[in-house]
């Protein structure tokens, strides 16, 4: 039976997700609307294929929105484990962000501060990353400022000038599970690796609960079922224990491998008539045209 279930959630997740992936913030609306009216199982359905295994969301503002939807979805639906899962996300992008006591549901801010309260550390941690990344934004403007001054000196003289291109890494995306840390990294096989793990153990920990949940609806058993009982909650809590461990252990191998930055640099000739443009959407840098 556990089996069968997990199947089942894999197709549904399937076919959530390919429906995501075609107009993703056509289904973010639904999502909204469908979590305005309540409908939670529904939210959850749209939202879970636009966050995971990767994010499809553009705008970071409807990221978080997201986030905090399927969150306090989870919570309704008794699946305390993935509803922290999307608190910790949000927290992982803005460590002040609170859930509004007077318009949030009182069981979600409850769940959300607990998480709050127990990644206080880590919070601590991402909010002096960023003040860290702010700083080296400002010093990466003054060397693109300086470049600029020399690019068109150099311009004047018709020389060899060195075009650099800085694609920045985030830190904060190390706290971000399913190998995301890994992936931006560079080390794609790990990252392969670690997200199909937790995927596996995330589901296998969701069947066990939802099948303990079909079976005994009243939480209600006889002698003989007690062991079948036993099994379904020893393997829910051991498979949420080692889903919880690879977080960890992902979240501690992308931090041991960040790199803040990656340079690249290529040689231009430039001439007297000359232009100067931003290098790309994902990086900083210079590009000469002419």
């Amino acid at each position: 039976m556990r089996a069968t279930l997990a199947a089942l959630c894999t197709l549904l997740c399937f076919s959530a997700s390919a429906y995501a992936q075609q107009n993703p913030e056509n289904t973010f609306r639904k999502a909204t609307t469908s979590y305005e009216r309540g409908a939670y199982k529904r939210v959850i359905t749209l939202l879970r294929p636009l966050l995971y295994p990767k994010n499809r969301l553009s705008a970071r503002k409807m990221q978080l929105q997201a986030h905090k939807m399927l969150g306090v979805s989870y919570v309704f639906e008794k699946n305390h484990l993935a509803a922290e899962q999307s608190f910790i996300a949000i927290l992982a992008q803005v460590p002040k962000f609170r859930l509004d006591p007077l318009v949030d549901p009182p069981a979600a801010v409850k769940v959300f501060e607990a998480v709050r309260i127990r990644s206080n550390d880590m919070l601590r941690k991402i909010e002096e990353a960023q003040r860290a990344e702010e700083r080296r934004q400002r010093d990466e403007q003054k060397e693109r400022e300086r470049e600029l001054k020399e690019l068109r000196q150099a311009a004047k003289r018709g020389s060899q000038v060195l075009e650099r291109t800085i694609e920045r890494h985030p830190y904060w995306l190390n706290f971000i599970p399913f190998g995301v840390g890994q992936f931006q990294n560079g080390h794609r096989v790990k990252g392969a690796i670690v997200l199909s793990a937790q995927i596996a153990t995330a589901v296998a920990s969701l069947g066990m609960a939802l099948g303990y949940r079909i079976r005994f609806p009243d939480g209600r058993y006889s002698p003989e079922e007690k062991s079948t009982v036993d099994t379904l909650r020893t393997g829910q809590m051991l498979s949420g224990a080692v889903f919880w461990a690879l977080v960890v252990y992902g979240v501690l191998d992308a931090i041991n491998y960040h790199q803040p930055e990656h340079v690249r640099e290529h040689q231009h000739k430039v001439s007297r008539r000359f232009s100067i443009a931003p290098a790309g959407i994902n990086g900083m840098g210079l590009t000469i045209t002419f």
